[in-house]
């Protein structure tokens, strides 16, 4: 799993990366956030705000369920993470609301 915003520098790095384990055959579930910094998913709590950034919250509840569904793969068969027949990641593109809710 991996998360990237859509505006940072680094977007492209994890957008590549993404990309390049999906050709392996390696699960990949990519999430981009337009409009949010590099380490957004670090500050779940709305950065003093008082009100959640959801983005990062959803970005970690999807970590967590990539996590949960790896490992029950593999403790379900022979103990390998099977390979996908996916040549591309699985990409979600998160655009925020225009009225913020």
């Amino acid at each position: 799993y991996i998360a990237v915003s859509g505006t940072e520098v680094l977007a492209g790095d994890g957008i590549i990366f993404a990309n390049r384990l999906a050709w392996r055959g390696i699960p990949a579930y990519l999430d981009i956030f337009p409009g949010m910094w590099h380490g957004f998913e670090q500050h779940s709590e709305g950065c003093g705000s008082g009100e959640e950034l959801w983005q990062a919250g959803t970005a970690l509840s999807h970590a967590g369920d990539f996590v949960r569904q790896m490992t029950a793969l593999k403790t379900s068969g022979n103990g390998n993470v099977p390979r996908g027949g996916q040549r591309t990641p699985r990409t979600n593109v998160y655009y925020p609301h225009p009225d913020n809710v």
